[in-house]
């Protein structure tokens, strides 16, 4: 569980005091993705409050066009599946985030 250890300390502080949320995008049947996923609700269930995580699951066949939104839109240069970014909480909430690529068209 040295994983969990680690992501904490990233994570630092109380949900009163600071709150992080990330996506973990991949494409659907990717075992990495997978596993991010596992990992990524664990930490959020584990962090009582202080992580929230966005699952975005992308079609195999779309998996490029989303890497490449995001190179375009962020500079972003990942083409390997899984993505795990983190994100401004009100993102996560929805605001803007058809920018950050979280929606599918």
């Amino acid at each position: 569980m040295a994983i969990f250890t680690w992501l904490q300390s990233l994570v630092g502080g109380s949900a009163a005091e600071t709150q992080k949320c990330y996506v973990v995008a991949g494409w659907e049947g990717c075992s990495y993705f997978s596993r991010a996923v596992c990992i990524a609700e664990a930490l959020e269930r584990q962090a009582g409050g202080s992580v929230r995580v966005n699952i975005q699951s992308v079609k195999q066949q779309k998996w490029w066009a989303f890497t490449s939104r995001m190179q375009k839109n962020f500079g972003v240069i990942h083409r390997t599946c899984p993505l795990v970014y983190e994100v401004p909480c009100a993102v996560q909430d929805g605001v803007e985030s058809s920018t950050l690529g979280l929606h599918q068209p």
